[in-house]
């Protein structure tokens, strides 16, 4: 069996000034599902987000593989946006699984810039 190092990758289309002054101030890495990896499912999961004044997230509901829904709507709750009205946007989540050779590889690409989980 070939041995494959997982990560979850994290897409976001945000841009501060092209979202009225919408910044994300904190975020983390979301963690890779036990039986998603285990099943070997990769997928793309969207997250449609309510974040409130302060910035915090106050609703997430999540589209895509049932196996990843889960860990991407827990992730996106912990983000911290700029303050500002009350508004919605959504998060796109890529987890993909990759195998060793293609993470050195995307390491070689980005440097310092890319963090493995």
């Amino acid at each position: 069996m070939k041995l494959l190092e997982l990560f979850a990758l994290l897409a976001i289309s945000l841009n501060c000034a092209g979202q009225g002054g919408l910044c994300v101030l904190r975020l983390e890495s979301p963690n890779y599902p036990d039986l998603a990896r285990q099943a070997q499912l990769s997928g793309t999961v969207t997250v449609r987000v309510t974040i409130d004044e302060n910035g915090s997230v106050l609703s997430a509901n999540a589209s895509g593989p049932r196996l990843l829904r889960e860990e991407a709507e827990r992730n996106s709750r912990t983000w911290l946006f700029s303050r500002g009205a009350t508004r919605e946007l959504e998060i796109v989540y890529q987890f993909q699984l990759m195998s060793l050779s293609s993470r050195i590889g995307l390491f070689q690409k980005y440097g310092s810039t890319f963090h493995a989980a």
